[in-house]
């Protein structure tokens, strides 16, 4: 059995997404969140088999919900259940560490496939996105750098380019000291850095200081 956490802030989608995972006798939605804090909590307490994330949350961004789930539980793979259709979401999400990316205008032909498919460990991308994702990436690549870099990155990049350590970082962006220790580690090795002078250099050169 599959066990689904599923978080959104409205109770009539949540219902859907439940009613339309039951039709599948391998997927049972064990857990709900109405914003990210429940899910924060919920997801401190219990382990899920995947998650099913909707982008806008009242108290936080889902693309920021999304990143810290990969960080502190990348184990656990997460689908994104967007109202958003252009492909520039669906690469931010999957930069930001999703395992899918399904429309909501989709979900209900694909919702089932796309939970199976996370859960075996390979990605998942709405079909009516494929093509203009796949050109999307060929035509701009990474060239740039910061491209390179999540949203959460490059605010820990910011934050730590100011002089703040760690432990404020933390309190700042409400997250755990480890959190932001492997937030680091990313940054090092997607820039090929060494030291902390490296990322205010770097800051500094690409305009990322305050």
């Amino acid at each position: 059995m599959i066990h689904v956490l599923v978080v959104d802030d409205h109770p009539i989608v949540r219902l859907g997404w439940k009613r339309l995972l039951t039709e599948d006798a391998g997927i049972e939605v064990t857990g709900e969140a109405a914003n990210a804090a429940e899910a924060t909590a919920i997801l401190q307490k219990t382990k899920f088999d995947a998650i099913i994330l909707d982008i806008s949350l009242p108290d936080r961004s889902g693309l920021e919900l999304l990143e810290d789930i990969h960080v502190d539980y990348p184990e656990t793979p997460v689908l994104i259940v967007s109202m958003h259709e252009a492909e520039q979401y669906a690469i931010n999400a999957f930069k930001n560490g999703a395992s899918g990316y399904l429309t909501k205008q989709s979900a209900a032909d694909e919702l089932s496939a796309a939970i199976k498919t996370i859960v075996s460990g390979k990605k998942f991308i709405d079909p009516k996105l494929a093509q203009l994702l796949a050109e999307q990436v060929a035509n701009h690549g990474d060239a740039d750098p910061v491209a390179r870099l999540s949203g959460r990155e490059i605010q820990i990049l910011k934050l730590m380019s100011n002089g703040k350590k760690p432990s404020e970082i933390a309190e700042l962006l409400s997250i755990s000291v480890k959190t932001v220790g492997t937030y680091r580690a990313r940054i090092m090795d997607k820039l090929s850095f060494e030291n902390n002078a490296q990322i205010v250099r770097f800051a500094l050169e690409h305009r990322l200081t305050d």
